[in-house]
């Protein structure tokens, strides 16, 4: 099927006529300016019921002017201006000047759609600006002619179905014989590029000035920064690194730079890399693409099928890379100065896939920690999904933030099922986190055979709280069946975790020393747990050695003492022995306080969740 050929929204026509041509005409009425000027050309179509004598036209001054001749000075020319212009024309032709004469026609609908329309009713004053700077921009870019001896004029007529704008174009004098200087070379025939940048100036004014605002503002607030803070060293960058000739002093290298440019395709692959590798970084880059592909669509309404529509968006993309390639430039000199100083060593990167990663995961646990202690739930999970699949810590905290902040059985359960998972990995590096977290799960909620599983599994994979929550478990069980092996499994939990400087485990596996006969090893943990802060072992050591002192004070009262002195000295050590005999009596009291004690254990347990919550994330 043969492909249907679409007419460009703005149709550019340059015709040149030779001072020797009849159509060249000079007499006001029957020139072009008078033929721009006619009666019709500007007013709507419902409005000509007649013709008047002013259509009849003498020249192509009279043709163009109405109320809408106008040069690169006047809006609107007068009689007097027009004159001057018509012996100008006649100045022209007679030194052999050829003269240009040309249109611009418009798609109305175009003209619509990019705001020069509103229903029937044309900015003129802007398409006229837009055509000015488009009829100069041929003369500048045009090596053939030169402003200071160049002069035109022009008219928008609104009589056909297209709106257009119809200018002239000569010269004041005849400067060079083109024959000569430009023989085979189009003569006096205006070069194509000067053709094509009146083109570009036009859509210019009417598309780039909207599109381009637009795109670079993404560019520069979402789309460059966005990618900056995506770019994370890499084998990838060390490889670019070594191809790179050396480095400027005191600067990094130009993407743009004579010396780089023979790797700019290296450079475009690595950005490309660093882009594919951000989920999000991907969403923004394949939206500005689809921004151009938009714009190239509107260039393609303007040029037409047939055209190099594309430059546009082309350049825009350079553009995007040049910058994107200095940013990672910088980045690489900030590299090759930390392997200089041997801050780091290239076997300390990875590939980028893994690095970028890792860097987004640090991202999203900061995030996640920052919403969280605002109490922000549903956006610290937010944080924590994103990467709980592949990343076994995040799967844990969300489990956790699942288990210790909602009640409804919904939640629960899914933390319930995100701890198991990893509980029965065993190569996990949250393996033992997630077994004592449902260990202290299970003990809460009365489901002490389960809570046992998971405290053993995590006591066994040297988690100290587990070994801990498990000794205290089993010294439970003990009292309550009074079972000698229950009793043998506390103790070796409570050293266990005593020996991993638990101060609490200390404590509890000193008091249980003391309650065995074992007095001195009881005392040694007791004091190691003192050492550490705990009130309670600090408490206990002194009730013993009181009691120590009393004894010993005992056996000195059995003396018998003659000097008066020695009768006062007895009297005190009575008084001593007799509190201290009362502090033995008050000492079961003093275990209701350590019932009390209890308490702080139970706190220290949340202590032990808290410090847990504050886990330091790391990637190996």
């Amino acid at each position: 099927m043969k492909k249907k050929h679409t007419t460009p929204a703005v149709v550019f026509h340059l015709d040149m006529i030779q001072p020797t041509s009849k159509k060249w005409v000079i007499a006001k009425g029957f020139d072009g300016m008078s033929y721009m000027n006619r009666d019709g050309k500007f007013l709507p179509k419902k409005e000509k019921t007649f013709k008047s004598q002013a259509t009849v036209n003498k020249d192509y001054i009279d043709y163009m002017n109405k109320n809408g001749v106008f040069d690169t000075n006047y809006s609107m020319l007068t009689e007097k201006q027009m004159d001057t212009y018509r012996d100008y024309e006649r100045q022209s032709k007679s030194e052999g000047c050829p003269k240009y004469v040309g249109y611009l026609s418009f798609d109305n609908k175009f003209l619509v759609d990019n705001g020069l329309m509103i229903g029937e009713v044309l900015d003129r004053a802007k398409l006229m600006d837009i055509a000015r700077k488009g009829i100069n921009s041929l003369i500048g870019k045009s090596k053939k002619l030169k402003n200071e001896n160049t002069y035109w004029y022009a008219a928008i007529h609104e009589d056909t179905d297209n709106i257009h704008v119809h200018y002239t174009l000569l010269e004041y004098h005849r400067l060079e014989d083109r024959t000569v200087t430009y023989k085979g070379k189009g003569q006096d025939l205006l070069e194509q590029d000067a053709f094509k940048k009146m083109k570009s100036t036009v859509a210019n004014e009417i598309m780039t000035k909207k599109l381009t605002p637009e795109l670079t503002a993404f560019k520069r607030k979402n789309l460059i920064p966005e990618f900056s803070s995506s770019i994370v060293a890499s084998k990838e960058m060390i490889e670019l690194l070594k191809l790179l000739p050396p480095k400027p002093p005191h600067s990094a290298w130009q993407y743009d730079n004579v010396k780089v440019r023979p790797y700019q395709r290296r450079i475009d692959m690595c950005v490309d890399k660093i882009i594919s590798c951000n989920e999000k970084l991907q969403a923004e880059f394949d939206e500005y693409v689809e921004k151009l592909k938009m714009a190239d669509e509107q260039y393609k309404r303007f040029y037409g099928e047939n055209s190099d529509y594309f430059e546009y968006s082309n350049n825009q993309l350079d553009d995007f890379y040049n910058r994107a390639g200095n940013k990672l430039l910088q980045e690489l000199a900030k590299l090759q100065y930390r392997l200089d100083k041997n801050y780091v060593k290239e076997s300390d990167f990875t590939d980028m896939e893994k690095a970028v990663s890792k860097k987004e995961e640090k991202m999203a646990y900061k995030e996640f920690k920052e919403h969280l202690s605002k109490n922000e739930l549903l956006q610290a999970q937010s944080c924590l999904k994103k990467h709980s699949k592949s990343n076994d810590t995040f799967a844990y905290q969300l489990g956790k933030l699942l288990l210790d902040n909602y009640d409804d059985k919904e939640n629960i359960d899914n933390g319930i099922k995100i701890l198991s998972e990893i509980a029965e990995k065993k190569d996990s590096r949250c393996y033992d986190k997630a077994n004592y977290r449902l260990g202290k799960f299970y003990e809460d909620i009365g489901n002490t055979e389960k809570a046992e599983v998971h405290l053993l599994r995590s006591a066994e994979d040297n988690n100290v709280y587990a070994m801990y929550k498990l000794g205290k478990a089993y010294l439970k069980k003990n009292k309550e069946t009074n079972n000698k092996d229950d009793l043998k499994k506390a103790e070796r939990w409570l050293k266990k975790a005593a020996d991993f400087d638990d101060p609490y485990a200390q404590c509890s596996y000193g008091m249980l020393c003391f309650k065995t006969e074992r007095r001195d090893k009881g005392l040694y943990y007791l004091e190691k747990s003192a050492a550490k802060g705990n009130e309670f072992a600090k408490m206990i050591i002194q009730t013993t050695v009181n009691r120590e002192e009393a004894r010993l004070r005992k056996q000195n009262n059995k003396r018998k003492f003659r000097s008066f002195s020695a009768q006062q000295a007895l009297v005190r050590s009575k008084r001593a022995m007799n509190v201290c005999w009362h502090s033995v009596k008050s000492l079961m009291s003093e275990y209701d306080y350590h019932i009390k004690k209890l308490q702080e254990e139970y706190d220290y347990e949340n202590n032990i969740v808290n410090e847990m919550d504050g886990y330091s994330y790391s990637i190996d």
